[in-house]
């Protein structure tokens, strides 16, 4: 639930603190927008918020295997998730 949650109250705390502004260039005439830094700060927010706690829940389900099914089961689901 944490990773589901966590990177929008990210989302929102980084939209707070950081001014929006939208950079274009002009190339041949033609403007071209650019995502902003605050767009980029978002996203990489999110994702490397959500990759930890994937990570987390996969250490997490290993570690059970291990502890509660047994040392052959916790390799099917170590290789498994690898």
């Amino acid at each position: 639930l944490a990773g589901f949650v966590l990177p929008s109250v990210i989302d929102c705390i980084a939209g707070a603190l950081m001014p929006k502004e939208e950079a274009s260039e002009t190339e041949g005439g033609e403007e071209t927008k650019k995502p902003s830094q605050v767009n980029r700060i978002r996203i990489l927010a999110g994702v490397l918020i959500g990759d930890f706690f994937h990570n987390l829940c996969d250490g997490f389900f290993i570690g059970a295997a291990f502890s509660g099914c047994g040392t052959k089961f916790g390799w099917t689901v170590t290789l498994s998730t690898v």
